[in-house]
């Protein structure tokens, strides 16, 4: 079983192991989308509500089809959710989408201000950059002590763990 997290859509692939003929697709709009008090160009979507979606859309096909033996969650790589040390959520997804590295405090955005202080450049919308944007401005919650992925988020729960896990 294969669920992706998607930044407009959640969609799951059930497969035959023995033949990699697909079984069944599903596809949805996940409706996630949420506007915060840190500006219309956040892109951010309910953390909460589209890791209760995809438990939901995995527990279903596994009744229906209890003999899955493995399940795969791919989805955002770049956006970021906040957590505190027990793994609560504190932020939205701040999806990849996010333009916080293009404000500029000074005259100099964020991205410029990444690029001087490490010498890359971090794209707007990368998780690093939006942490950082996250602090610059305030907007990152106080208690945060780790942030993770949505699919990431998505297997903490689906496993009742408060750590996260990555599959390299």
């Amino acid at each position: 079983l294969g669920i992706d997290i998607g930044t407009s859509s959640l969609s799951a692939q059930l497969v035959d192991i023995t033949t990699g003929v697909p079984l069944h697709t599903y596809a949805f709009d996940h409706e996630a989308d949420i506007v915060t008090v840190a500006g219309n160009d956040a892109f951010a979507q309910n953390a909460a509500i589209l890791c209760e979606k995809a438990q939901s859309l995995c527990s279903s096909i596994v009744r229906a089809f209890p003999s899955v033996v493995s399940i795969g969650i791919t989805g955002q790589m770049h956006g970021i959710i906040c957590l505190d040390a027990d793994g609560k959520i504190l932020s939205p997804l701040y999806t990849w989408q996010n333009r916080f590295g293009i404000r500029s405090a000074d005259g100099v955005s964020v991205c410029e201000e990444i690029e001087d202080l490490c010498g890359e450049w971090i794209p707007s919308g990368y998780g690093m950059n939006t942490l950082y944007a996250l602090k610059k401005f305030g907007f990152l919650p106080e208690n945060t002590v780790k942030i993770t992925t949505v699919m990431d988020l998505a297997v903490m729960r689906l496993c009742g763990t408060n750590e996260t896990l990555i599959h390299p």
